[in-house]
């Protein structure tokens, strides 16, 4: 099994600065922020993910293993 390429940090870091800014709009219809909790640790993540939306229903989707 292999493991599916991940995507560097920085553009993580980069992803997030754009959707927290003005110029969200750029990326917006398609990337969003997610954040959610650690179940052990208790620390909070956020990390854009891409989505597609159909009538009311919202699916999200993203090429990490472990999401």
């Amino acid at each position: 099994m292999s493991e599916s390429p991940t995507v560097p940090p920085i553009v993580i870091s980069a992803m997030k600065f754009v959707l927290r800014s003005p110029m969200h709009a750029m990326v917006s219809k398609s990337v969003l922020l997610i954040t959610f909790t650690g179940r052990k640790s208790g620390k909070t993540y956020t990390t854009p993910v891409d989505y597609s939306q159909d009538g009311d229903q919202v699916y999200i989707f993203t090429h990490a293993n472990w999401w």
